[in-house]
């Protein structure tokens, strides 16, 4: 009989695992399926537990994990429901397709058996457009439709049946797969669109496949005339005016329709109707309806869209009294066409709208009053609404009066309103009294910041004396005035009867009613603001009793502790105890801090519960920590109640969609040790660090967990770790070819430079995450190509080789070798040059973690070798080449970039600091002298923002020193100072390339600093005028720059700048003095393409006049900004 029970486990089994991996509630059916058939050997000792498969996994590395996974322990007491939970969790792994466990005898044990069948590996995944006007220009974009698509690559496929035919689920599976794309189509009015899946199995038991996505578009079908009804007060004709239809796109309209014009797209053509039903609202049919109706007509293959228009009664709007506000600023606020209705409500609303309109202009005490005038019974179209405004003086608010605080002093309150007194002394400044312009809205967020700033600290019963709701806001305002003027002695007398059944409100909800007062100054401009509150009761806590949680923290943890302590209030800047305001939210903030500290160590279901502790007529007690019961007293301490749970250990490491990936690549990135706990921390530090190879289109960290253990044994849990990572594309070729416009004096011709670029790499060269590519660059006049070595023709090429994890560590590595011909970085000269140029980076932001202190810290050393020979731009004629040189150059820099953004910053700082040594000198051997050259640099930037981001101002700054015996035309190009131009190293827009320099064309045989000697050949005076002066480069260097952006509010992501440019170069520092500042100033425009990189087109004016650049203006075009 025992011979039988495998082969009846095995049938059963097979029966059970027939279909793909199951989930949900067919998980769990079939996990109590596999529990009841293997009850009959549950008791048995398990003697042997195996794995085996058709693919890969259950023979390598990881096939120790996998039997761990199963969570049956070698001589341990079998039992069924475990056998069920590792059946689930293999099947979670993904790498099977069904798995069938078995049981067989073994003596008196037991031997299972884990047989499965694995998935197939889709190892390419293409998207390919079966006609040749998709691939030209797609309708929808590669990245679109795989987006509809679950496959990845390193994901599974369905396989093939025997018969050579997909199993009829699969089948269905992949049929929903292609309705996905097609459905994408069809929401744009496409027909005839067409998706296959054309799988190519290949491999050892074609277990692996390149699948292919193949897409027949269609075509969107011609659009006819649109066919409206329902328009009486437009035509027909202003109706489809901003519609893309067919009747206006007759000339070549077949190339056109290539790219969607005047073809029928439903949702294009629902947001143009939008635009219809817009501009009816603009011209006061605000109740308009425009809608598409679902059906069309067809004939002759054209589509005819039907349009409903509803276009409602027309209502005129006028304003009466408007001086400070035209017509056209109050019609932008009116909120009948945004709500599409015309009602008392609206009109309501659009009061209000314009009263805070008002207000923003410091015209507080205007007064609006609508009038509603109907039209003529029957008569279509006709009806008015008139706002009469009285707009009022324009007033500011004088001071801020608080009453009721005692606890919280003014100016701590203020800190956090918006709304301020801008004339204490009664004198208004023409600065700062935006301030102090009164206006509702902004006075109630005032109060809700108050209100939260009292919770903060404990009081979260304070409430503002308030008028009620149901009374006029005006007259509870002047009746709170009368009341004080009435209790002053040497005020009026008055009535109490005036003040009978007249109550106020104390409450903490500002928003349903007025909170404040409004009293007139004896100053007619000026206003006072007075806010009256009550405190309440504070609840506060003298100490947090989690020493021994601290004591067990390592030091970073405890650093970071301490911080939120100090933030939170609890501690004081050297650490110590004290009394503070307490309430939910910092109790919450500890407590997912302590919790954050138990999940980094193992503990994923630790409970932390706050006790607190506190003291009442000298009577310890214990409380919940509620605001309800901890309202107004005062609190001992506050301890934690920590309840650990199983601490999860990392039980091995799975890592699946490496296909071409070498394993230890991953596993070096992966801060989990098997063994080890597994923590919160480590596993979102491991995930980035995946992302951070750039090699992987998408990576993901789970971990499968060993609930059966859990059980058992309730201090430990164990789980694997399943890494999942889908490769990208890894061989590279890309072209580039494209026109730029070089920077030039208005007064000449601009010159066109073609630009041309090959790019060929591999990015994750061997399997190891290396990048080795080759590059060829090549600009040149677009009138002159044939001359290949002017001064405006550039040829670069060589090979690179990129290692972003040198020897395993956080260090990376690029090594560029590369020959050019072209102009030098600062575009005073023409060279041709070799280079081989190794730079060793640190990233700082993994060793912060989880702080952020080196976000955007990075430091490099770069280490370059470089042949190079210089000649001059050409004059008359054409200059030769000089001399070789050879340098040897040490570059060790630091990098703090905390800009929100590198392309379009808006707000943040940037600090840079480098170093060069320079080696320039051979001995006869061949080895540098040690008559090295130095070089420092210091490059700051501030990014601040204003107006919601519509205000950007970005002021920076560079200082420069050298220090050298060595003449100019010995050393490296560039490493001396010259400013000027656009798109160099020291750029300086307005000038000329370079014309910003140590000798301002100045010959001087005295020079201290030994570098103007050479300006002018020896024998030639400047009075001569026979040779141009050259220029000198200093050892001394300043820029300044300071730049406003702002939107041009016509055109998306078009920004208008202003900016001024400032250069200075001297022989030294000594000789540095406000005469070699050579300021310029400009406008500028920027196209944000993509909404981040800036194309500017920039044009300048010089503010003086250099010896090498006129005093004219220069034009420049570029991409990035200067900094």
């Amino acid at each position: 009989m025992r011979r039988l029970l495998p082969v009846s486990a095995v049938l059963l089994a097979a029966a059970l695992a027939a279909a793909q991996t199951p989930s949900g509630g067919d998980l769990q059916a079939r996990r109590a399926g596999l529990a009841r058939l293997f009850a009959p050997w549950a008791g048995r000792t398990v003697n042997n537990v195996d794995i085996e498969c058709d693919i890969p996994v259950c023979s390598g590395p990881q096939r120790a994990v996998l039997i761990d996974l199963t969570g049956l322990d070698i001589g341990a007491q079998f039992a069924p429901d475990q056998l069920a939970d590792g059946w689930s969790k293999l099947m979670r792994t993904g790498f099977f397709r069904s798995i069938e466990p078995t049981a067989a005898p073994d003596g008196d044990g037991v031997r299972l058996v884990f047989s499965g069948v694995g998935q197939v590996v889709i190892t390419d995944l293409d998207i390919e457009y079966a006609d040749f006007e998709s691939r030209l220009y797609p309708r929808q974009f590669a990245s679109e439709i795989r987006k509809r698509l679950p496959l990845r690559k390193g994901g599974s496929f369905p396989p093939l049946g025997l018969d050579g035919r997909f199993a009829p689920g699969d089948a269905a599976l992949i049929d929903t797969w292609c309705e996905r794309v097609s459905s994408l189509y069809a929401q744009q009015g496409f027909v005839g669109t067409r998706v296959e899946l054309l799988p190519e199995y290949h491999g050892r038991g074609h277990k692996q496949v390149r699948v292919t996505v193949r897409v027949h578009e269609g075509r969107q079908p011609e659009m006819g005339q649109v066919l409206v009804r329902g328009n009486e007060a437009f035509p027909y004709w202003k109706v489809v005016e901003p519609l893309s239809t067919g009747e206006r796109v007759d000339f070549w309209r077949d190339f056109f329709g290539l790219f969607g014009v005047g073809r029928y797209a439903r949702r294009e053509l629902k947001e143009e109707l939008r635009e219809v039903e817009r501009r009816y609202r603009e011209e006061g049919y605000y109740t308009a309806r425009v809608r598409l109706e679902p059906q069309v007509a067809v004939r002759d293959s054209k589509v005819y869209p039907r349009v409903r228009i509803v276009e409602g009664p027309k209502l005129t709007v006028r304003f009466d009294g408007n001086r400070s506000l035209d017509d056209e600023d109050l019609t932008e606020v009116l909120t009948f066409g945004v709500n599409g209705a015309i009602d008392e409500t609206e009109i309501e609303e659009t009061r209000l709208a314009i009263i805070a309109a008002y207000q923003s202009i410091a015209r507080y005490y205007v007064q609006v009053e609508p009038e509603r005038i109907r039209g003529p019974a029957g008569k279509r179209g006709q009806g008015e609404v008139i706002f009469h405004i009285k707009e009022g003086p324009q007033v500011y608010v004088r001071r801020v009066e608080l009453i009721g605080n005692r606890r919280l002093a003014d100016p701590r309150i203020f800190q956090v309103m918006e709304t301020k007194g801008v004339a204490e002394d009664g004198v208004l400044s023409a600065f700062g009294t935006s301030a102090g312009v009164l206006q509702d809205q902004r006075v109630t967020n005032d109060l809700l910041a108050v209100r939260d700033l009292y919770r903060e600290n404990g009081m979260p019963g304070m409430r503002f004396r308030c008028a009620d709701a149901r009374q006029d806001v005006r007259e509870w305002n002047t009746m709170r005035i009368v009341r004080e003027q009435a209790a002053d002695e040497a005020g009026p007398a008055m009535d109490p009867a005036l003040f009978r059944g007249r109550f106020d409100v104390w409450t903490a909800d500002p928003l349903a009613h007025t909170c404040f007062v409004v009293i007139p100054d004896e100053d007619p401009r000026l206003v006072v603001l007075r806010i009256e509150l009550s405190e309440g009761e504070q609840t506060t806590v003298g100490r947090l009793a989690i020493d021994p949680l601290l004591a067990g923290m390592d030091d970073q943890m405890r650093d970071e502790a301490f911080e939120l302590l100090a933030e939170l209030g609890f501690v004081d800047e050297l650490g110590r105890w004290q009394r503070t305001g307490l309430n939910q939210r910092k109790l919450d903030a500890v407590r997912g801090f302590l919790l954050r500290y138990f999940h980094q160590e193992g503990y994923l279901e630790a409970r932390i519960d706050p006790v607190c502790l506190g003291s009442d007529a000298g009577v310890a007690r214990k409380e919940d920590c509620t605001e309800a019961q901890l309202y107004g007293v005062h609190l001992d301490a506050v301890r934690f109640e920590t309840d650990p749970g199983p601490r999860t250990l990392v039980d091995g490491v799975l890592l699946r969609g490496n296909l071409r990936t070498e394993p230890h690549i991953l596993q070096n990135e992966l801060l989990l040790v098997d063994g080890g706990p597994l923590g919160t921390d480590e596993l979102f530090l491991s995930q980035a660090n995946l992302r951070s190879l750039g090699i992987f289109d998408a990576v993901n960290v789970e971990t499968i967990a060993d609930a059966s253990r859990a059980d058992t044994r309730l201090d430990r849990r164990e789980a694997a770790v399943l890494v999942t990572v889908e490769e990208g594309t890894y061989r590279l070729l890309d072209v580039f070819a494209g026109l730029r416009i070089d920077s030039t004096p208005l007064e000449e011709d601009l010159p066109v430079l073609y630009s041309l670029g090959l790019s060929v790499r591999d990015r994750n060269f061997l399997g190891r995450a290396f990048e080795l590519g080759l590059r060829l660059d090549h600009d040149n006049r677009i009138d002159s190509p044939g001359e290949y070595d002017g001064d405006d023709a550039v040829w670069e090429v060589g090979p690179y080789f990129k290692d972003r994890r040198l020897f395993g560590t956080r260090l990376d590595l690029s090594l560029a070798t590369t020959f050019k011909h072209g102009r030098t970085s600062q575009r005073d000269a023409v060279e041709l040059a070799v280079n081989v140029k190794p730079t060793i980076g640190y990233d700082f932001f993994n060793l912060s973690y989880p702080n952020t202190w080196g976000s955007g810290l990075r430091a490099t050393l770069v280490t370059e070798y470089r042949w190079e020979r210089r000649r001059g731009l050409t004059g008359d004629q054409r200059p030769l080449f000089g001399d070789p040189t050879q340098s040897v150059t040490l570059e060790p820099a630091i990098t703090w970039d905390r800009r929100d953004n590198p392309l379009h910053p808006t707000r943040g700082w940037l600090l840079t600091a480098s170093a060069e040594v320079l080696f320039n000198r051979f001995a006869d051997l061949g080895v540098f002298e040690l008559a090295p050259s130095f070089k420092e640099t210091l490059t700051a930037q501030w990014v601040e923002s204003f107006l919601k981001k519509r205000l950007i101002i970005v002021p920076s700054l560079r200082l420069g020193a050298v220090q050298s015996d060595e003449a100019e035309d010995d050393l490296k190009s560039g490493f001396y100072f010259k400013a000027g131009g656009d798109g160099v190293t020291l750029p300086v827009r307005g000038y000329a390339d370079a014309s910003i320099e140590a000798c301002q064309g100045r010959d001087d045989d005295n020079d201290p600093f030994g570098l103007c000697g050479d300006v002018l050949p020896p024998g030639i005076d400047a009075a001569d005028n026979l040779v141009a002066p050259r220029t000198i480069g200093g050892k001394a260097m300043m820029l300044l720059g300071l730049e406003a952006r702002f939107p041009t509010f016509i055109l998306e992501d078009f920004w208008w700048a202003l900016f001024t440019d400032i250069g200075a170069v001297a022989p030294g520092w000594s000789a540095m003095d406000t005469d070699r500042l050579f300021p310029s100033a400009g406008v500028g425009l920027r196209w944000l393409i993509t909404g981040q990189i800036p194309l500017r087109l920039d044009l300048a004016y010089p503010l003086r006049e250099t010896v090498f650049s006129k005093q004219t203006p220069r034009f420049h075009l570029n991409i990035f900004y200067t900094l």
